[in-house]
């Protein structure tokens, strides 16, 4: 990819490379870096992944960006189509395939769009576009529309309808659209800005083909939460955590007392024959309980996903996510916290519920206030329509199913309503969860594998003990021991004694320093802990192969307290490595 110098004022400016398309897009995000990285690297990683011209291409299609010292991903994970026809509508809107290097005599900054807008607006009469481009660009040199230019206009830019006259002659006829004015005043209208930040806001959030109800499950430490939070980076969520005391008005919304100071107004008093004694009259601050409903997780993203719903549709636009990620889902009791909200769990192919049920008094009232009044989630004077969400819908007050919706009489979860949920597989004997509730989820499950820091790159955390003097201990021989390689063997033993992969653990059950070292108190009050009281003791001490050591000449069984020195605040390091020793060299009786 030989770096490029800015051509001179009037080169050719229109990319000919390929017609942009969605699985183009796709297939160009997948083979570029997701993160930001110096040119000479990014050219050195790319190396034969061109062919021909596809990297003029994605640069020109603004999937990536350099500027001379640094590569810009415009993308930092992978698309699907739909979201990739979204970003083709967003962007193309501005430049349309326009070479970002080359300069031409318009007032819309490199927006071809708006320039053949104004040429046809000041030359009514004028429809050739091989002319038109001619005037815009200033230039004598010949130019040449192509078949590219001409799709891409014709499906990106919504305001300009061509026709081709005589391909042979490169004659095509070009008109404005009845309703251009409206979609240039709506959509065209942005100020100058530099190449690369054109597109920077454009947000692509769709989540369309991902389920909208769904756990990720897995031993603990393997970073369901960070996977959640790395797909939901640049959506609204609303997050929560169930535990043993979570029921429906901690989940979705209750009334709750609250103080509250009044105005009392002092009136004067009127006693016998029409004496009267001025109580200083007037008015004074007097404190008064009164109950509010007060939303919770649940309602809060429920508001937010229907007025996301309701401004995308009146505007047009794309429609933004609403996640609710609930942490932990299994240290609840589901049923008793889901309540009614149950039934909505079911979902159509359009995403909505597939049966609406009618609210309470109380949350009927709550929804609808939000609706008039609550500054996070008023409607103002859009409405929402969702007339086709629930097939054959017949309200129970004569009204129309949007109406009811916005109303509160009728809870219905919008299609762009997310709700995920975390579930440790060492806790899920918590509080079951029963069929019928699991049928209503996708299931993710989330493996045991080797961390990785946000570049991708492998992490080389390793356990370094050391003794009160701070000298490093020798582990077999060795300095330290790799982190990975202990859980792999850890890990081995656990499913053999639980025949269960539930009580395993992931890279991240613990972090690392700074260093990527995880010391001695770290070690034994975390993980022996964990192994001590969560697994061996729920699944026996038979091996002694683990649980004896020797001292003075004399076996003894080990304990957890035999993990610390006497006086119980430092970790024994002696104990510690000679368990870890034990575990490294550990075959299974079976073997």
């Amino acid at each position: 990819m030989a770096k490029r110098k800015s051509p001179k004022k009037g080169s050719n400016f229109i990319c000919r490379v390929a017609n942009p398309s969605p699985e183009k897009v796709c297939e160009y995000v997948k083979r570029l870096p997701k993160s930001i990285m110096s040119e000479k690297s990014f050219r050195a990683y790319m190396g034969k992944k061109w062919f021909q011209n596809e990297h003029q291409a994605a640069e020109q299609w603004g999937l990536y960006y350099i500027d001379g010292t640094n590569y810009y991903p415009q993308f930092n994970r992978e698309l699907d189509l739909q979201e990739a026809e979204l970003y083709l509508y967003g962007w193309l809107k501005r430049l349309i395939v326009i070479n970002p290097y080359t300069k031409f005599d318009t007032t819309n900054d490199n927006n071809l769009v708006l320039s053949i807008v104004e040429h046809l607006e000041k030359q009514p009469l004028q429809h050739d576009l091989k002319t038109i481009l001619r005037d815009i660009i200033k230039t004598k040199k010949p130019f040449i529309v192509n078949d590219i230019l001409f799709n891409t206009l014709n499906k990106y830019s919504e305001v300009l309808s061509l026709k081709e006259i005589d391909q042979k002659a490169e004659l095509f006829s070009v008109e404005l659209k009845p309703n251009y004015k409206k979609i240039i005043n709506t959509k065209y209208n942005m100020n100058k800005k530099d190449y690369f930040d054109l597109f920077k806001n454009i947000k692509i959030t769709s989540h369309q083909d991902e389920p909208r109800q769904q756990i990720f499950y897995g031993a603990p430490g393997t970073g369901k939460s960070y996977i959640i939070n790395e797909n939901t980076e640049e959506d609204a969520v609303i997050r929560t955590t169930f535990h043993p005391d979570s029921d429906y008005s901690t989940f979705v919304g209750s009334y709750k007392p609250a103080p509250e100071i009044r105005d009392v107004q002092v009136v004067p008093v009127v006693v016998n024959k029409g004496a009267k004694f001025d109580l200083n009259k007037g008015t004074y601050k007097e404190n008064h309980i009164t109950y509010t409903f007060v939303i919770q997780a649940f309602l809060k993203a429920y508001l937010g996903a229907w007025k996301k719903y309701a401004e995308a549709k009146a505007n047009n636009t794309s429609i933004d996510p609403q996640f609710l990620i609930i942490e932990e889902i299994n240290r609840g009791n589901c049923a008793q916290i889901f309540g009614d909200l149950f039934q909505l769990l079911d979902r159509s192919e359009n995403g909505f519920s597939e049966y609406p049920i009618d609210a309470d008094t109380d949350l009927q009232k709550a929804v609808k206030d939000a609706f008039e009044n609550h500054n996070d989630y008023k409607l103002g004077p859009i409405k929402i329509d969702a007339e086709k969400a629930v097939k054959n819908y017949t309200s129970n007050y004569g009204a129309t199913l949007s109406e009811d919706i916005q109303e509160g009489r009728v809870l219905l979860l919008p299609p762009n309503l997310y709700i995920w949920a975390t579930m440790n597989t060492s806790d899920q004997s918590l509080f079951p969860i029963d069929s019928a509730f699991k049928r209503r989820w996708e299931w993710k499950y989330i493996k045991i594998k080797k961390g990785k820091d946000e570049k991708g790159k492998d992490l080389d955390w390793k356990i370094v003990i050391k003794d009160e003097s701070n000298n490093t201990v020798k582990i077999d021989g060795n300095d330290s021991l790799l982190w990975w390689d202990f859980l792999n063997k850890i890990n081995e033993i656990i499913a053999s004694m639980t025949s269960s992969a539930d009580k395993q653990l992931g890279y991240f059950f613990c972090k690392a320093d700074s260093n990527g070292e995880i010391g001695k108190d770290l070690l034994v009050n975390k993980v022996i802990f964990y192994l001590w009281n969560d697994v061996f003791k729920d699944y026996g001490f038979e091996d002694a192969k683990l649980f004896k050591y020797e001292e003075g000449g004399e076996t003894k069984d080990l304990t957890f307290p035999m993990f610390f020195d006497e006086d119980g605040e430092n970790a024994n390091h002696t104990r510690l490595v000679d368990f870890l020793e034990k575990v490294m060299k550990w075959k299974s009786d079976s073997k």
